[in-house]
């Protein structure tokens, strides 16, 4: 293993990081190689070697699915982060904001006259919750709220079967414009360039 790659290992203890490495460094076949002979629980074909981009992180960690759901979990729970009530986080949109700015992945959303069998949403006209590019369905505002579970791994079935009870059908979830896109109409507006 590169001495980089060990040295941070070594030095910032081993949490839910199998592997942690300077954000431009690429693992070379014999890193990867290395980092699944330390961690016999990961497997490189079961995506678990899935890199975690850190947005303003030096570090990028290999984790295993299992690891990235229970980290999920324990950011989505965290009261600190979603406040709610009239902080933004009272709004589901914004919380949802708050995961792909940190993981990674797109907002989604419906209104729940579109989509009349979902169960979330329905007092609040629509819900908007994000989708990881790992495939983790993410909704700390559900949790804040209702207490219902904030993390659905999309890649099992007991997974898609909660979040399509949850959500209604995935085909009836609707991708909700970048913030950056948003930023470019509100400017275009205030200048007067938007029609």
């Amino acid at each position: 293993m590169s001495r980089a790659i060990d040295h941070k290992r070594r030095n910032l203890g081993i949490d839910d990081f199998a592997l942690v490495a300077a954000k431009d460094t690429q693992l070379s076949d014999s890193d990867l190689n290395s980092l699944l002979s330390l961690y016999p629980s990961l497997s490189a074909s079961s995506a678990v070697v899935a890199l975690e981009r850190k947005r303003d992180s030096r570090y990028i960690g290999a984790m295993d699915r299992d690891a990235r759901k229970r980290r999920l979990e324990r950011f989505s729970r965290n009261e600190r982060i979603f406040p709610g009530g009239d902080h933004p986080t009272g709004n589901c949109g914004a919380c949802a904001r708050i995961i792909t700015d940190r993981f990674g992945g797109k907002v989604v959303g419906y209104y729940h006259a579109d989509n009349r069998t979902a169960r979330v949403g329905e007092t609040e006209f629509g819900h908007d919750f994000a989708i990881t590019e790992d495939r983790f369905l993410v909704d700390p505002w559900l949790y804040h709220y209702y207490g219902d579970s904030p993390v659905l791994d999309l890649t099992e079935a007991a997974g898609q079967e909660e979040a399509a009870a949850r959500y209604g059908p995935e085909e009836n979830w609707k991708p909700l414009p970048s913030r950056e896109a948003l930023v470019k109409v509100s400017r275009a507006r205030s200048t007067g360039q938007y029609r």
